[in-house]
């Protein structure tokens, strides 16, 4: 038994001084300037769209104003169709095969009360050449707009000119409720 005890003292005695010990190779080479910290992320303006902004309204506003900003994501858009029940997964079969639809944020429910198709969506990269095809798309389901408070965007646009376009989306108030940097939090 005193040998057992021996020999862990030992090993402890052991594990003290090699940890009290700084030979790590890299201790010998010299501290690096600290990396200034970004207050947000370059090129993106994130956007929070009035309740009865449409996409097409959206989509039409910011492409007629410069060739460099583009939609990378809109979320909480909603619409409503009369057409029958029957369609619901022809809606969605449809709607899954755009690139621009997120797949992985569209919910497409019949709501009996209202006899009516509500699809709630996400768009992901939509581009100038796209509106006509969402614009099909509505005319042949009959999507009608469905207004909801809590519609955001996030916009690429130029590095280095996104305090300039948060300006100019925020003087928007017809559209926009805000318009903000996608600051950045650091945890330490």
């Amino acid at each position: 038994m005193k040998k057992i005890k021996l020999i862990t003292l030992i090993i402890l005695i052991t594990f003290i001084i090699s940890c009290s010990n700084d030979n790590s190779p890299t201790s010998n080479f010299p501290e690096l300037p600290p990396v200034p910290a970004l207050e947000y992320v370059q090129g993106i303006v994130l956007v929070g769209l009035k309740d009865s902004t449409t996409l097409t309204d959206f989509a039409n506003y910011v492409y007629s104003l410069d060739d460099s900003i583009s939609i990378r994501s809109v979320w909480s858009l909603n619409y409503a169709s009369s057409v029958s029940r029957d369609s619901l997964q022809i809606i969605q079969t449809v709607l899954e095969s755009k690139p621009y639809i997120d797949k992985n944020n569209m919910k497409i429910t019949y709501v009996d009360s209202a006899s009516q198709i509500q699809i709630n969506l996400w768009v992901k990269n939509f581009l100038s050449n796209e509106r006509e095809d969402w614009e099909a798309i509505k005319k042949r389901f009959s999507l009608i707009h469905l207004p909801y408070d809590d519609q955001n965007g996030e916009l690429r646009v130029g590095i280095g000119r996104e305090k300039e376009w948060k300006d100019i989306f925020s003087s928007n108030k017809s559209l926009f409720r805000y318009a903000e940097l996608d600051y950045i939090c650091y945890l330490h």
